[in-house]
């Protein structure tokens, strides 16, 4: 009876673990941190982070390769601008909309904070993949 009772709390305990754990990641991958993330990767030049953020279609890969492209040099000349302007200060979420029939696509509009002062305002567009996982969609 004894080693039943503590089999059953160290299942209980483990259960507790995990669905706290599981309930973290939902939070910190919801569109705001998706958003903000890419944004950082974008505009600091790290490019090949931000294309794995990227909503990309699974059946057209010959145009996923042309954008994963195109993405990774638009994200150099981000870098070069950030610079220009004192680099990166700080990203914050202005407001989110969720929309869609299951709140599968959202708009998180950012304000880019520069070191020199400067901001810029952002729409950033996303969509749940397959797996749930909000990327960026272009």
């Amino acid at each position: 009876m004894q080693l039943f009772r503590q089999l059953l709390c160290g299942l209980l305990l483990s259960a507790a673990a995990l669905f706290t754990l599981s309930c973290g990641d939902a939070v910190d991958d919801g569109p705001q941190a998706v958003a903000v993330d890419f944004m950082e990767k974008f505009i600091t030049g790290d490019g090949q982070n931000a294309i794995t953020l990227l909503y990309l279609p699974e059946d057209d890969a010959r145009n996923a390769e042309m954008i994963a492209g195109k993405i990774g040099a638009m994200s150099v000349a981000a870098k070069k601008k950030t610079g220009s302007s004192g680099g990166l200060d700080k990203i914050e979420v202005q407001e989110t909309k969720l929309q869609g029939d299951n709140e599968n696509k959202a708009t998180v509009r950012v304000l880019v904070t520069f070191g020199d002062g400067t901001a810029k305002k952002e729409n950033i567009k996303l969509i749940k993949d397959a797996e749930g996982k909000w990327k960026v969609a272009l």
